[in-house]
């Protein structure tokens, strides 16, 4: 199988007001914490006591969104402690707060960086108006889609696509796109995500005619959004009184 490669580069792009999308300033960042009693995660297994957190960065009007397991099997959680990370973006603009979370991808930890970074996406994605994974699917040159199109219907054997196969949401949607451009059928597994991240994986399901699987066998938890209201950014979107009615935690970074 050929390798991939990413890039991660940010290209300047102008939005409607003249101004550069990535030098837009965050204007908010909140996290809420959801706890759910058991989720299964491939490769980890059977979790319990899981702390769900879920991020929300405002650039003005517009809103992103990341998610991740802050903490699983473990009777005591300080999320104030987890989350003073997040100070670290503060009064920053989309293409610093971008450049610092790659940056301290190592220090954070996996789970804190792709949750930041898949937020801070997704809000460049919706200033866009474009899904998350648009830019990853528009790297493909015209001929490798040609191609692909002519497979339709004659594909390789079924490939399954967990969350967590790589160390990024992006990184998995990379490497789906590039399965099924070397012409294997997917399935997507939902697993544990109840998020963002579980509808930008589905919304990726349906572009990449992939089947779309919610495991019966585990018990799962369920979705805080059930259903896509809009097809940019992740797809995701809850609001505020729903956001304090369901969540059992709330950290707030003043940005001014």
């Amino acid at each position: 199988m050929e390798s991939y490669t990413l890039d991660y580069r940010l290209k300047p792009l102008m939005s409607l007001k003249g101004i550069s999308t990535t030098e837009a300033h965050i204007t908010g960042i909140q996290l809420f914490e959801f706890d759910i009693d058991t989720c299964y995660q491939t490769g980890r297994g059977m979790l319990s006591s899981c702390r769900y957190g879920l991020l929300q960065i405002n650039c003005g009007t517009y809103t992103g969104w990341g998610e991740c397991v802050m903490s699983a099997n473990d009777k005591h959680f300080d999320m104030v402690k987890w989350a003073s990370f997040l100070h670290r973006l503060k009064g920053m603009t989309l293409r610093e707060a971008l450049a610092t979370t790659r940056l301290h991808r190592i220090l954070w930890g996996e789970n804190k960086a792709d949750m930041t970074l898949t937020a801070l996406l997704d809000v460049r994605a919706r200033m866009k108006n474009k899904f998350i994974a648009a830019e990853i699917l528009m790297r493909t040159s015209t001929q490798y889609l040609m191609r692909n199109a002519a497979i339709r219907g004659n594909r390789k054997r079924i490939c399954h696509i967990h969350p967590g196969d790589k160390s990024s949401l992006i990184e998995t949607m990379a490497y789906a796109k590039h399965l099924w451009l070397e012409g294997y059928s997917l399935e997507i597994h939902k697993d544990y995500l109840i998020g963002p991240a579980c509808t930008a994986l589905k919304l990726l399901s349906h572009t990449l005619e992939a089947t779309w699987q919610e495991n019966e066998e585990y018990p799962e938890p369920a979705s805080l959004h059930n259903f896509v209201t809009h097809t940019v950014g992740t797809g995701f979107d809850l609001e505020s009184k729903e956001l304090f009615q369901k969540s059992s935690a709330y950290y707030s970074v003043l940005t001014r």
